[in-house]
C-alpha cells in the first residue's frame, strides 16, 4: 500500500506540474494574496480574515494565508515556489481516492484505476495549478469522505470525528463546503446508512471549527460586526448579492454546473454523441451494480459525495470552484460503473468502449496541458501566463537602462494591476518612479479600445516611440509630455 500511494502521488505531481514554470496564471488576485503573505513572513502584518467570499463583508478564515507565507518567505517572495507547493498539496488527492476506492468496496485493483482516474482529471489538474485559496479543499475533502466511510463501515464514533475535523479544515478555505457536508451527513443519516453523531462526537468538531473560525470572530467584534451584518443582509435580500428563492433558476444553474464539472472530470468533449453514449454507458454499469443488494448502500454513499453540491442548491450561485469536492464522488461513481462492466462477459465491450472514450479525453486533456487551454479560472484574461509577463518586464527592466521609469497596467478585471505590481517588485526589488516623463505601458488581452484610449488620454499629451508584443500582452513605450 506505501507503495501505491507514493506511486500514485508521483504520478499526479508530474501531471500537475507539467508546464506550469511557463503557464502559471498570475492575477490580481494572485498579487493581492502575494502581498498578504509576504506582510506575514516578514513579520509587518498578520491578518485575521482570508479572501473575500461573493458575499460583500464576509471572508474566509485567513489560514490560507498563513499557508501560502511559507512558501512565499523559504523562496524569498517567488510565485513558481508557492505554486509548486499548492500543486503538491493537491496531488495528495490521488492516493487520497485510492485509499477511499479501497476502503469502500475493498477492492484493490480498481483502487488503482480510480487513483488513475484521480490523476489524469482535468478538473483536478485545473485546481493544481490554480494560485488560489480554493485548492487545499480537495485533498481535505476526500480525507473527511474518507473517514465518513470508515464510520459507516465500523460504527466508530472517532471516524465521524475526523470526518468533522477535516470537513471543517475543507471548510476554511471554501467556506460553502460546510453546507455541502451538512447535506451528505443529513442525506446518508435520512437514508439510514449511518447512526445520528452523539453528543460527545459533535463536541470535538465544534471546538475545532470554533478555533478554525476564531480570527473571523474577532474581526467581526473589532469591525462593527461586518460579516454578520454582511449574513443578515444576504439572507434577507438587501445586499449587493442577496439570497434570491427561486428554485426553478436554481435548478438550471445547478444541473449546468454538474454537467461542466463532470464533464471536465471525466470526459472532456463537447460532442453530443459522444458524450449520450459516455454518460449512457456509465448509467449502464451503474443500473448494473446496483442490482445486487448489497451494493446499494456503496451506490448512495458515493451518489451524496456527487450531488452534495445539491448543500448551496437555493443559494442559487454559478461559480464553479464552489462544487469543487463532487468531484471525488463523479470520480469514485465512474469506477464502479467501469468495474461492474468489466466484470461481466456479456458487458465487458461496452467497458472497452469506456475505455477508448475515456484515452481519447485524456489525449486532448494532455493537449490542453500543453497549449495552456481550458482552465476554468482563466476568463477575460485567456493567454495571459507567468512565462510572457517575465518576458515583458525583463525587456522593461533593459530597455530602460539606467533611465527611471514608470509602469501601468491595463488589466481586465479593469484598473486592478496587483499582479503586475508584485511582479515587477519581486524581479527588481523596487517600485517604479510615477513622477518620470517615460512609461511602460502594459496591455492585456480583451481591454477594450474604448477604456484603453481613455487611460492612455488618463495620463497626459504622450508620443508612441515603441510597441513589442509579447504572446498576447503588448506593450507600448511612451514619453510624457512635459
Amino acid at each position: 500500500m506505501p507503495r501505491a500511494v507514493l506511486f500514485f502521488f508521483i504520478l499526479s505531481v508530474t501531471v500537475n506540474i507539467y508546464q506550469l514554470k511557463n503557464h502559471l496564471f498570475f492575477g490580481h488576485e494572485q498579487g493581492r494574496d502575494a502581498y498578504v503573505a509576504r506582510g506575514i513572513y516578514t513579520l509587518k502584518d498578520f491578518t485575521l480574515i482570508g479572501p473575500t467570499t461573493e458575499i460583500q463583508g464576509l471572508f474566509t478564515p485567513p489560514w490560507y494565508y498563513y499557508l501560502l507565507a511559507i512558501p512565499y518567505g523559504i523562496a524569498k517572495g517567488n510565485p513558481i515556489m508557492a505554486a509548486y507547493v499548492q500543486t503538491i498539496i493537491v496531488s495528495i488527492t490521488a492516493p487520497i481516492i485510492y485509499l477511499l476506492f479501497r476502503k469502500l468496496t475493498n477492492d484493490t485493483s480498481w483502487s488503482y484505476v480510480a487513483a488513475i482516474f484521480s490523476a489524469f482529471s482535468f478538473e483536478y489538474i485545473s485546481y493544481a495549478r490554480w494560485l488560489s485559496n480554493v485548492p487545499p479543499a480537495i485533498p481535505l475533502s476526500t480525507l473527511a469522505f474518507y473517514f465518513l466511510v470508515a464510520f459507516w463501515q465500523t460504527k466508530k464514533q472517532k471516524y465521524l470525528t475526523l470526518f468533522g475535523i477535516f470537513a471543517s479544515l475543507a471548510s476554511v478555505f471554501q467556506v460553502v463546503l460546510i453546507f455541502q457536508f451538512i447535506f451528505v451527513l443529513a442525506l446518508l443519516i435520512i437514508a439510514k446508512i449511518i447512526k445520528r453523531p452523539e453528543p460527545k462526537t459533535l463536541l470535538p468538531i465544534a471546538l475545532f471549527a470554533l478555533a478554525a473560525a476564531g480570527p473571523l470572530i474577532l474581526f467581526d467584534m473589532r469591525n462593527q460586526h461586518i460579516s454578520s451584518k454582511a449574513i443578515l443582509e444576504f439572507v434577507r435580500g438587501s445586499s449587493d448579492y442577496p439570497l434570491r428563492l427561486n428554485l426553478p433558476s436554481s435548478a438550471v444553474l445547478y444541473f449546468k454546473e454538474l454537467f461542466t464539472i463532470s464533464k471536465r472530470t471525466l470526459f472532456n468533449f463537447n460532442n453530443p454523441i459522444l458524450l449520450i453514449t459516455f454518460w449512457t454507458l456509465t448509467a449502464a454499469g451503474l443500473i448494473q451494480f446496483v442490482k445486487k443488494s448489497k451494493n446499494r448502500q456503496i451506490l448512495i454513499v458515493s451518489i451524496s459525495f456527487a450531488l452534495m453540491g445539491l448543500g448551496i442548491f437555493i443559494f442559487n450561485i454559478g461559480l464553479t470552484q464552489l462544487y469543487l469536492a463532487t468531484n471525488t464522488g463523479l470520480i469514485l461513481l465512474f469506477t464502479i460503473s467501469m468495474r461492474t462492466l468489466w466484470t461481466s462477459t456479456k458487458t465487458r465491450i461496452f467497458a472497452l468502449i469506456l475505455s477508448v472514450l475515456w484515452l481519447a479525453s485524456l489525449a486532448k486533456n494532455l493537449t490542453f496541458l500543453s497549449t495552456n487551454q481550458g482552465m476554468f479560472f482563466v476568463t477575460t484574461t485567456e493567454g495571459i501566463n507567468y512565462r510572457d509577463q517575465k518576458a515583458v518586464l525583463e525587456f522593461v527592466r533593459l530597455d530602460a537602462g539606467r533611465e527611471e521609469y514608470r509602469l501601468e497596467a491595463f488589466t481586465v478585471p479593469y484598473l486592478k494591476p496587483q499582479g503586475w505590481q508584485y511582479l515587477h517588485e519581486y524581479f527588481f526589488g523596487e517600485g517604479d518612479n510615477k513622477t518620470v516623463n517615460l512609461v511602460y505601458i502594459i496591455i492585456q488581452k480583451n481591454v477594450e479600445d474604448f477604456w484603453r484610449q481613455r487611460w492612455t488620454d488618463e495620463l497626459g499629451p504622450s508620443n508612441l516611440v515603441l510597441k513589442k508584443q509579447f504572446g498576447q500582452i503588448l506593450l507600448e513605450k511612451r514619453y510624457l509630455a512635459d
